[in-house]
């Protein structure tokens, strides 16, 4: 009845199995509240998470409606120390994504040891602004790299490896 209230002719729906697990039930459940309900970004990358770990991540993905490459993204981000979860917690939801994009991609891409011993060099003052800790601690992971194309030896032949940038 509400579709038709609003003149829609068809009702995107995901048909599963009667016989689902508990968790898969729950993660579903979860998919629905994500696409619901506003969440703070760390919130949503977290309950993303669950329901992939539930569901599995293509599935997941397709409930909350996201991307292959964003669901990676997402994934990334919330397992990033509960430290920094809870800092970035503290910023205000209002643009946070548009705000923290740098920051978010230098610190995701860092091993999560070196998160925790950057976190722990951060200035207790400093922490008291959440916005600029999360700048500080990106600043101390930053590592200067060259993208491939822009490399004056041949990529290649070189043997290195490479990681993508889900930020850009």
């Amino acid at each position: 009845a509400a579709a038709r209230a609003l003149g829609w002719q068809t009702v995107r729906c995901l048909l599963l199995d009667s016989d689902q697990s508990d968790a898969a039930i729950a993660s579903i459940q979860a998919a629905e509240n994500i696409v619901r309900s506003a969440m703070h970004p760390v919130d949503r990358w977290e309950a993303v998470r669950r329901v992939a770990n539930g569901l599995g991540a293509r599935l997941a993905h397709s409930a909350v409606g996201i991307s292959r490459r964003d669901g990676a993204l997402l994934d990334r981000l919330s397992r990033m120390p509960p430290k920094v979860l809870d800092l970035l917690r503290r910023i205000p939801a209002e643009g946070f994504e548009g705000r923290m994009s740098r920051s978010l991609r230098v610190i995701s891409q860092a091993p999560l040891e070196d998160q925790e011993k950057a976190f722990s060099r951060i200035p207790a003052g400093i922490l008291e602004d959440p916005e600029n800790a999360v700048e500080r601690l990106a600043g101390l992971l930053q590592v200067p790299f060259i993208t491939a194309d822009a490399a004056i030896f041949d990529f290649a032949a070189s043997g290195l490896d490479w990681t993508e940038d889900l930020f850009a």
